[in-house]
């Protein structure tokens, strides 16, 4: 038969099956991603006598004089490579002022602009140093290294490309891959311990819970020197041992956590259902109402409700758990409104928060606050030049965007989720309601003084609960306020 009439030539077959060897060929290279390392890196400036200027200033804590120094530049720079340094001397004298989202979006316009650049590899640098102390877009760092962005690397950076790229690989499903590269990081180092740290969650995910125990507790003196990576182990710790009922434990670990990033309010209420199960209703109740300050509005959770309901009811407080119960049906009628009126779901604050306490956003919603929050405070502290503080504002307002659309786009289907539970915690106030009006028929006694005042109790009281007060919050008191109240079943004598 004439192969012109048979639908492919031979040519035709050959040539895709060179085709689906480049497709193989080029998978391969992305699993087992390589960079030539440079021994004995060291960043040579553009513009020797305005970097030497940059450098005087930092070591001598001269910030303002280093910000003036780049206002005079940014005009003055002719080349790209210029160009960039000056972004590199911005986000420098920011790193040193802790100032994190501006040293932040200032390396990243470097290495996005021109990846193989001086600039960027000095600026990768920065930010590998700067990992363990400040939040970072991880997943746009780890897109930029799998991509093959950078050819060359300071050998410095060997520990973190080969994090992000054993991460990547693991992703993909290529164990092997992922082996290969863990293997490069030394264990001891920041990058090592991450690595570390990623197994031990990676066994809860197997179901192997006592294997991860154990992993974190040898993580727990290593990651000492990291106070980020070390809260992010205990708190792991925490919540693997409250899941395995040893609350005692677990709420020793809590009891030391004090954070001002939105997902504190989510540690306190895991710390009021610890206190619940260890029947210490005075401190659950006192932390479920510190919850309620204005402070942790952006950690708002429907559970926190639910909780207070069935402590009441333990207590035989029915009028206190019915009341719980309109108290929740007010503060989440937005929602339900909302979802009525078929209105997009990210339109709806609460929901929106809620869903940006997920891990795997969260560290970006606190990127972006932190890039937010910091650009005006810069312009105001360090008094920036008009063309500093405009380049300054681009950065962050470009980066912010990025960020926020990114976050937009796939927390389509978490808002419909979250939406779901929303509405079924709704229905199991619903229930839990109706069965508190049932049990207030049996009881015999009434009690209608529900005032609540602050009297005195002796040291080893454990039948009274401290009210907290309502005008005015102490931060480092919230975790510690207690309400005041009796157990109205020990009184009736009703047995549960």
């Amino acid at each position: 038969m004439d192969p012109i009439h048979n639908g492919h030539s031979s040519s035709d077959n050959h040539f895709m099956k060179f085709i689906f060897i480049l497709i193989i060929v080029f998978t391969q290279i992305s699993f087992a991603q390589s960079f030539v390392k440079l021994k004995d890196w060291r960043y040579l400036p553009a513009d020797e006598g305005f970097w030497t200027l940059i450098e005087k200033s930092i070591k001598e804590e001269d910030f303002k004089e280093g910000f003036k120094i780049i206002e005079g530049q940014i005009n003055k720079s002719k080349s790209q490579f210029q160009r960039l340094e000056t972004y590199l001397a911005l986000g420098s004298l920011c790193r040193k002022l802790n100032y994190s989202g501006c040293s932040f979006v200032s390396f990243m316009h470097i290495i996005k602009s021109s990846p193989s650049s001086m600039p960027a590899m000095q600026a990768l640098l920065f930010l590998s140093e700067d990992n363990s102390r400040f939040p970072q877009d991880e997943e746009e760092l780890s897109r930029i290294i799998n991509t093959g962005s950078f050819k060359e690397i300071p050998e410095q950076l060997n520990p973190m490309v080969n994090y992000f790229i054993a991460l990547d690989n693991l992703k993909k499903g290529k164990k092997q891959w992922a082996q290969k590269s863990a293997a490069e990081i030394p264990s001891h180092s920041y990058w090592g311990l991450r690595i570390q740290f990623f197994n031990a969650i990676y066994l809860i995910k197997e179901g192997k819970i006592n294997e991860s125990l154990n992993a974190l507790n040898q993580l727990i003196i290593p990651v000492e020197k990291y106070p980020i990576l070390a809260h992010s182990v205990k708190l792991q710790k925490a919540r693997i041992l409250f899941e395995l009922k040893q609350f005692s434990e677990a709420e020793e670990i809590y009891k030391n956590f004090n954070s001002a990033d939105r997902d504190f309010g989510r540690t306190i209420l895991e710390r009021a259902w610890i206190q619940y199960y260890l029947k210490d209703f005075s401190l659950a109740l006192g932390m479920l109402e510190s919850l309620k300050t204005p402070f942790f509005k952006v950690s708002v959770s429907p559970e926190q409700y639910i909780l207070s309901l069935l402590i009441y009811r333990d207590l035989c407080h029915y009028e206190s758990a019915t009341d719980t119960s309109k108290v929740f049906n007010i503060r989440f009628k937005s929602i339900h409104e909302h979802l009525k009126s078929r209105k997009p779901l990210n339109e709806q604050v609460d929901l929106m928060r809620m869903v940006l306490l997920q891990p795997r956003l969260l560290s970006l919603a606190n990127l972006v606050n932190e890039i937010t929050q910091e650009k005006q405070k810069i312009i105001i502290e360090q008094s920036l030049g008009s063309t500093t503080g405009k380049l300054l504002n681009t950065l962050s307002v470009t980066y912010s965007n990025e960020l926020r659309g990114r976050i937009n786009r796939r927390i389509v289907t978490d808002l419909e989720k979250k939406a779901e539970h929303v509405l079924e915690v709704s229905e199991q106030m619903k229930i839990l309601d109706y069965i508190v009006n049932l049990d207030k028929f049996r009881l015999q006694q009434t009690f209608e003084n529900r005032s609540y005042k602050t009297e005195f109790v002796e040291r080893f009281a454990i039948d009274k609960l401290y009210w907290p007060i309502t005008d005015e919050a102490w931060w480092d008191e919230l975790p510690k306020y207690r309400v005041l109240l009796e157990d109205r079943c020990k009184i009736s004598e009703i047995k549960k």
